[in-house]
């Protein structure tokens, strides 16, 4: 799931949380 997003979208998701 993160590899197909990459870390970036990880990373957005995580302070929108």
């Amino acid at each position: 799931l993160l590899l197909r997003y990459g870390p970036l979208a990880y990373f957005h998701r995580s302070q929108r949380a």
